[in-house]
């Protein structure tokens, strides 16, 4: 049975195209296909996406790493355009799909990008759980980014289903046991999602609130204010607030919140029967 849903962002439900204004920069030097490798294999780019480097050096290191014609401010203010929003349609499909599945997103980004989506749409509400590389020093395709997930989920991976763009994380992400497919932008992300419900992969929307989402997490307990044990249960969702916690029931009926910004699952004395 699946019960998460997770999403690649950039070429899935964003628009995003660093292939093309690649290409077009290096006057052609770069094909499309190393275009779009060159964004899994520079090094001053897995720098960025881990976060171990500021906008200008990452700006400076692509310019001499291509031999670019432009300066680095010119760069990172091209760079910042590529990013071109949400695709229509993907706010409205995540509010449908949120109540009856674990949403979660693993995105190689960096802050510059990542920030100007929350700024905007307020993305990281949107998912359960949101693993972007440079908060967790991890990246597409490598095993760990993926493990990394299911480890921060809590389920196992033949209960998740996974679409991103490229098909080196889409085979890594198969190798860990997860249900991937490849898919570029939001017309084939619902065909494929449709073509899953007519296999009995994906449930209907009725289907699946019968169910309601149910999930695993490492849960704090605190007594005295004091840190005691920490456990894992069983939790689903009961209220979500707009200051960036959520309220959870454990299968004893109490109450658990978890903390977005520092991505704890803190146990309080509420009885929720």
């Amino acid at each position: 049975m699946i019960r998460v849903i997770l999403f690649d962002l950039g070429g899935v439900l964003v628009d995003w195209d660093g292939v093309g204004p690649l290409v077009e920069l290096t006057g052609g030097r770069l094909s499309p296909e190393e275009a779009r490798r060159f964004w899994f294999e520079s090094p001053w780019v897995s720098r960025f996406e881990r976060g171990k480097c500021t906008p200008g050096e990452f700006a400076s290191g692509v310019v001499a790493e291509l031999g670019l014609s432009v300066s680095p401010e010119t760069f990172i203010e091209d760079f910042k355009s590529w990013d071109r929003g949400l695709y229509p349609g993907v706010p409205e499909m995540l509010d449908a799909l949120r109540g009856d599945y674990i949403l979660a997103c693993i995105t190689n980004n960096n802050r510059v990008y990542t920030e100007s989506l929350i700024e905007r749409y307020e993305l990281d509400r949107k998912f359960h759980h949101f693993f972007v590389s440079y908060q967790t020093g991890l990246t597409k395709p490598s095993s760990e980014a993926f493990e990394n997930v299911l480890r921060g989920i809590g389920v196992p991976p033949s209960e998740v289903v996974y679409f991103d763009d490229n098909a080196e994380c889409v085979e890594s992400a198969a190798r860990s046991g997860i249900r991937a497919y490849k898919v570029s932008g939001m017309g084939q992300l619902r065909e494929r999602m449709n073509f899953l419900r007519e296999k009995g992969i994906l449930g209907t929307v009725s289907r699946a609130r019968e169910r309601r989402v149910v999930m695993n997490a490492e849960v704090q307990i605190i007594e005295g204010g004091k840190l005691v044990r920490t456990e894992k249960m069983k939790l689903k969702p009961v209220k979500e607030f707009s200051d960036d916690t959520i309220i959870y029931e454990n299968e004893d009926g109490r109450a658990v919140v978890f903390f977005r910004k520092k991505n704890e699952y803190i146990l309080i004395s509420i009885d929720m029967a």
